[in-house]
């Protein structure tokens, strides 16, 4: 579990940076803290998935399109088959 709260993590942080936004913009746009944006790009802090449709929505990505984009390692797609 802990690698795929990673793969969701780095995908935040490469969206966020790829839409040109400071953590604390994006923050501020999804209404939750600065602070708890950075913990959960740098996996300190797991939230719920209201969280990330939050962030997700204040980039302008819905979430099919994000498990679209996640670069997923091939290891884990031929488990789920």
């Amino acid at each position: 579990m802990q690698d795929e709260l990673r793969w969701v993590a780095d995908s935040i942080r490469t969206l966020r940076k790829a839409k040109g936004m400071t953590q604390e913009q994006l923050a501020e746009k999804a209404e939750i803290s600065a602070s708890q944006l950075a913990k959960i790009e740098t996996y300190i802090r797991v939230v719920g998935m209201k969280t990330y449709v939050k962030l997700l929505t204040a980039m302008n990505i819905s979430v099919k399109d994000f498990f679209t984009y996640m670069n997923i390692p091939d290891g884990f797609t031929s488990a789920v088959r």
